[in-house]
């Protein structure tokens, strides 16, 4: 019988044992999750983490960089731009390596006849055609039968050469003051030398 109940006393200080190593470690567990508690990390995980960490970032401004990369807009216009105020002919086109083309529609009409302002340079051809349009006279440039010098021809044409017609009376009197007013601003003529001339279509239009 004193065996037993050694044997029960050893076996209830076990057990008592053991439900206090639990409270300390519940105990020690609880002080770690209140605030203000301090853990201890490896000092592996904390380099790992810092990579980790610096991966994020990076990645993060490269894919900002990527899409904020200006992109080109295309406005369609592929010309050179047009300075404000620029008068460009009706009968010229530019294209967008700066070479001039005819146009694809022809304002003259066969037999008809047309006054002649001027014949000179392109240059020259194209500032007096673009200040007859700023004055309200229509004029355009043609290539002239000197291949240097192009022809200032004022549009509409007329049916007659009469010079005893409305038309004709009303389209030269316009002509005249414009070439005073062209003279007075610097040019070199006053469209006083004008003549008419026929124009005849010597080739059909292709269709």
């Amino acid at each position: 019988m004193k065996r037993r109940s050694n044997t029960l006393y050893e076996l209830s200080r076990q057990r008592l044992s053991k439900e206090g190593q639990q409270r300390d470690h519940q105990q020690t567990l609880g002080d770690r999750l209140q605030p203000g508690a301090s853990f201890r990390l490896p000092a592996g995980g904390i380099i790992v983490g810092a990579l980790v960490l610096v991966l994020l970032v990076v990645a993060a401004w490269w894919i900002g960089a990527s899409s904020g990369t200006p992109q080109e807009i295309n406005s369609g216009n592929t010309g050179h731009l047009r300075p404000p105020g620029q008068v460009v002919d009706p009968l010229v086109a530019a294209t967008g390596d700066g070479e001039e083309t005819p146009p694809q529609v022809e304002p003259r009409q066969s037999g008809q006849w047309y006054f002649v302002l001027a014949e000179t340079r392109p240059e020259g051809a194209r500032r007096l055609a673009a200040y007859c349009r700023e004055l309200g006279l229509d004029a355009a440039v043609f290539p002239g039968h000197n291949t240097r010098l192009d022809r200032v021809l004022a549009l509409p044409g007329l049916d007659s050469s009469s010079s005893q017609t409305a038309d004709y009376q009303a389209l030269d009197g316009r002509i005249r003051d414009v070439g005073r007013r062209w003279k007075a601003s610097g040019g070199t003529t006053d469209l006083s030398d004008r003549y008419l001339d026929r124009w005849i279509q010597t080739n059909e239009p292709s269709p």
